[in-house]
């Protein structure tokens, strides 16, 4: 009985509605050629103004403005914003830091990779409290947010590159091609026997 009292309350329901009438309001924006179409990553920051990473940089778009492209000295691959510090990271080929504003409200890049030059492709960003992971096939870096400094940074062996990498609350685990699944302790990386 409730059945039938719930269809047939559900069908009268349906048969009063009413559509929106009009059509929706429609905005496009020329970006021009200097602005690149494709993009890699999108992000948004805390501001919710979009971040597009492309090969010339990053683009940056309110919704309202003309889009403002960032150059940085990198090419950015990954762009991740972190809910802890409210920083917006970003990888590339070879190099890794954040974007901030200043007071006058543009972006500025800043680099935490160091001199660094066989990190590989950043293409994965990862947050765990006072840590950000920077992601490569070659390599894994480690930073601590507060200070900047590396804390940590893990190369892959010649022909068994990183193919994964993922965190619990209480470990961090990395896949080594042909190798199988590994567990971070102490700085070392230990297999896991069923991995």
């Amino acid at each position: 009985m409730r059945i039938v009292l719930s269809l047939v309350f559900l069908l009268t329901g349906i048969s009063v509605l009413e559509a929106q009438e009009g059509t929706p309001i429609l905005t496009h924006y020329n970006f021009g050629r200097e602005i690149e179409n494709q993009s890699w990553a999108i992000c948004q920051d805390e501001d919710r103004v979009m971040l597009f990473a492309n090969r010339k940089g990053i683009l940056s778009f309110d919704g309202g403005e003309e889009p403002l492209p960032l150059e940085i000295p990198v090419i950015p691959f990954s762009i991740k914003l972190n809910p802890y510090d409210h920083r917006v990271y970003i990888g590339g080929e070879n190099d890794y830091g954040y974007i901030e504003k200043n007071k006058m409200g543009s972006y500025r890049y800043e680099s935490m990779s160091g001199d660094s030059v066989e990190l590989g492709l950043i293409t994965k960003i990862i947050f765990n409290d006072s840590l950000v992971w920077f992601y490569s096939e070659r390599t894994l870096s480690c930073q601590n947010i507060k200070t900047n400094k590396l804390r940590l940074r893990l190369y892959a062996g010649s022909g068994n590159p990183f193919t994964g990498m993922f965190i619990t609350p209480k470990n961090t685990y990395i896949n080594v091609s042909n190798k199988g699944l590994y567990r971070l302790e102490s700085d070392t990386l230990c297999p896991v026997p069923t991995g």
